[in-house]
């Protein structure tokens, strides 16, 4: 689930929230949009780096991921701090696996001045994190990775967003946004639906239950992670809690309560819950079935003359199963001129449901690349 903007509905930005979305809502990741202006990091930096620590803070003690999303569509005047909030976040918990970073929410340019962007950001995260995901904002509002494989960034484990409603999805219907997906990630350019709503936005804004399922199946069948706009009571059919449940004065335990009680819960907010509900989160406790591209458990990568192989580890009650430092494989994870592995796991334990990819788990490598992919079930 996504968090509404940090300088309005602050209360919604504790940890009693995300463990609450956690159990009752079933999600294993919680987005923290940072407010940028209006009254964002840019006017109040104390308090709305705070009310992110806390977040972040209450997502790795209870063993969640969380999206640290710079909230921003076209300002690029802020970019010295863009640059100075992402690196003081990654210097202070770029070791903690928890981490994503999402760098433009949704850019209202064009792909080379988003490039130009992420050329002077992503450097500074590297610098202090050199391996969990970077999230990648795309032209017309995050309405999708359009461009040639040849313009994608040239940095490990950075993936795009894709953002949907029913009416502003780049100007195309949605099945063409499908299929517009589908050549990108074909294409070698990976997918994460950082924010989606249920519905239309604009004049008024209405549900439209359908398409979100027709969208559903898709982020199945391709195995796309997805965050929901949004875990609010703010007026509006696209918050999760009915409006006024809550004040800014409210305590976090009692917001926390509000989140898991499906009384409070919106039409909006029940059908993504169940959504949720039905998810199977499972960690695999052993690497039941193992399918590849070309390699196979127990063999070996190689790289040049080198030798590389990976143990697997055990998942526990807060981490999925994983091999043992994936990214410290050939070259350190670079795929540059040579054969090198992409290690993901599913949230499933069957082939018959393989369920989600969970994107964290994707050890990208630099392009060009030859890369192959070992999939867990």
């Amino acid at each position: 689930m996504s968090l509404y903007f940090s300088q309005w509905v602050g209360q919604y930005w504790n940890q009693d929230v995300l463990v609450s979305s956690q159990n009752q809502w079933n999600s294993n990741v919680v987005r923290a949009a940072m407010a940028v202006d209006g009254g964002g990091y840019v006017n109040d930096s104390v308090s709305n780096y705070a009310k992110i620590k806390a977040v972040i803070e209450g997502a790795i003690n209870i063993g969640m991921y969380v999206i640290v999303d710079w909230h921003i569509t076209s300002n690029l005047s802020y970019t010295p701090q863009a640059i100075q909030f992402f690196s003081n976040i990654s210097k202070t918990y770029g070791s903690y696996p928890h981490i994503i970073y999402e760098i433009w929410n949704e850019p209202v340019v064009t792909w080379d001045v988003i490039v130009n962007y992420a050329n002077q950001v992503i450097p500074v995260i590297r610098a202090n994190d050199p391996n969990n995901i970077i999230i990648v904002g795309t032209p017309d509002g995050s309405s999708g990775p359009w461009f040639p494989p040849s313009q994608r960034l040239n940095y490990n484990n950075v993936v795009y967003t894709l953002h949907i409603y029913e009416d502003v999805f780049g100007g195309v219907p949605q099945q063409q946004g499908r299929a517009q997906a589908t050549t990108a990630m074909s294409n070698g350019i990976p997918i994460f639906v950082t924010e989606y709503g249920t519905g239309s936005v604009w004049p008024n804004e209405t549900l439209e239950f359908g398409e979100t399922e027709l969208w559903y199946e898709y982020f199945d069948q391709y195995f796309i992670s997805h965050t929901n706009w949004c875990m609010s009571d703010v007026p509006g059919t696209m918050s999760a809690i009915k409006a006024g449940s809550t004040s800014y004065n409210t305590p976090a335990a009692q917001i926390g309560a509000i989140v898991a009680n499906s009384a409070y819960f919106t039409e909006d907010g029940i059908f993504v819950n169940q959504r949720y509900q039905n998810l199977d989160l499972t960690s695999p406790s052993a690497p039941h079935i193992v399918w590849s591209s070309q390699y196979w458990i127990g063999q070996t990568v190689d790289k040049t003359a080198n030798p590389w192989n990976s143990t697997w580890q055990d998942g526990t009650a807060t981490n999925y199963g994983n091999w043992n430092n994936p990214s410290q494989g050939p070259n350190n994870g670079n795929c540059t001129n040579q054969v090198c592995a992409i290690i993901m796991y599913s949230a499933t334990s069957t082939s018959a449901n393989p369920g989600t990819w969970d994107a964290v788990a994707q050890i990208s490598g630099y392009y060009p690349a030859i890369c192959q992919i070992n999939a867990i079930y």
